[in-house]
């Protein structure tokens, strides 16, 4: 049996991979579906610099299932004092339900500050405590990891025991008809996307609701080597004009987050008028048949892009 070789997590300083804490909250809103795994929250309609009388918090939005206002407040280094101030001040300003302080290090004082204000405060109000660290292993690009340290009493037993929404049993739904509709064998999940293999490991091809009431048909480049990821990309973009010529619409190819391995998306959107809760039958049935359509042009095209690419 051949000996399996593991490399060595490594946490990094956070300064080395973002310049400053505005640069640290404008990737954590461009990359919140990382947040909202972890918290088994759905944020949306996220503002940076969001002005409360003569103050602004890092972000300003709101969650989704509760359709409660949330505020977001990151530094770097241990918490302190002047941070602890910053996000009563906010919460209080807008009224925020959800109140996340993202650190790399809390203080114990800090941490029973938070629990005091969980245990002492109304049961709809919640604050979190979160550390963030920078992790990668040998070469590998860094990523970001969320470590809740400090969490509101109905959230921990929420997270243990988890229930599906109103909002996440109509993605079930959603998924269930445009599954059967385009005949494909998955079992939809109640969640904002769902994904099946485009024929190579690491390569999906994704439907996914996306904030500001988007609706996407992707392909997703993640296998687990960034130099492959990249070369893939590259090759599919070398033939950008024919595959948006045989698709029949304009793609945006982005590099995804870049916590990931050098991942990357080839996209492309319908606007909805709302979210999925408001939409109506017919925009339902309207969504279904342009995403079915849609991911057959995706299927069809790529499927030999991507055969030409070694493994």
């Amino acid at each position: 049996m051949p000996k399996v070789q593991l490399g060595v997590l490594e946490e990094i300083e956070i300064d080395k991979v973002f310049e400053n804490e505005r640069d640290l909250s404008d990737w954590l809103k461009d990359n919140i579906e990382l947040l909202s795994q972890k918290l088994h929250l759905e944020f949306d309609e996220l503002q940076r610099e969001y002005p409360i009388g003569n103050f602004r918090v890092d972000i300003f939005g709101k969650e989704i299932n509760t359709n409660t206002k949330v505020i977001i407040e990151n530094q770097f280094g241990k918490t302190n004092h002047d941070h602890l101030g910053k996000i009563l001040t906010y919460a209080s300003g807008v009224d925020a339900k959800i109140i996340i302080w993202i650190a790399e290090e809390f203080t114990d004082e800090h941490k029973q500050a938070l629990t005091w204000l969980n245990e002492n405060t109304p049961e709809e109000i919640g604050f979190f405590g979160i550390e963030l660290k920078v992790v990668k292993i040998g070469n590998s690009d860094p990523a970001v990891d969320f470590d809740v340290v400090v969490a509101p009493n109905q959230w921990v037993k929420i997270s243990r025991n988890p229930q599906i929404s109103e909002r996440n049993e109509t993605y079930r739904r959603f998924w269930d008809e445009l599954l059967e509709r385009y005949g494909k064998n998955l079992t939809p999940q109640p969640q904002n996307w769902m994904s099946f293999s485009a024929g190579k490991s690491g390569i999906e091809y994704s439907w996914v609701f996306k904030q500001g009431n988007k609706f996407s048909v992707e392909l997703y480049i993640g296998t687990k080597d960034s130099q492959r990821n990249k070369q893939i990309f590259e090759f599919l973009k070398q033939n950008k004009e024919k595959i948006e010529n045989e698709i029949g619409c304009s793609l945006e190819w982005t590099q995804a987050e870049k916590s990931k391995k050098g991942a990357y998306r080839i996209a492309t959107y319908k606007q909805m008028s709302g979210n999925i809760l408001q939409i109506d039958k017919n925009e339902w049935n309207e969504l279904i048949e342009w995403g079915c359509e849609t991911m057959k042009k995706f299927e069809n095209t790529f499927s030999g892009f991507l055969s030409r690419c070694q493994q």
